[in-house]
């Protein structure tokens, strides 16, 4: 069993080498050029929006937990 388990977790090892690699292939030369390509962007953006329509919520539905403290009940005595 313990055989299975330490082949296993070694396949699994493999595996995420294998995607870690495939991954830096892939995006790596991307990320090591982003650092520059933020440095590139303008320090500031501005931004234009306008309201279309506002209305408001006719009802609001609060969820909260009953905090309301339980009675006791005892047990029903026992019919013989």
């Amino acid at each position: 069993m313990a055989m299975v388990l330490s082949a296993l977790f070694i396949a699994t090892a493999l595996l995420a080498a294998a995607t870690m690699m495939a991954a830096w292939r892939s995006f790596g030369r991307q990320a090591l050029a982003l650092r520059a390509q933020l440095a590139a962007c303008e320090d500031e953006r501005a931004l234009r929006y306008a309201i279309r329509e506002t209305r408001v919520a006719a009802t609001a539905t609060v969820l909260r937990p009953n905090f309301t403290p339980r009675t006791f009940r005892p047990a029903l005595p026992a019919v013989a």
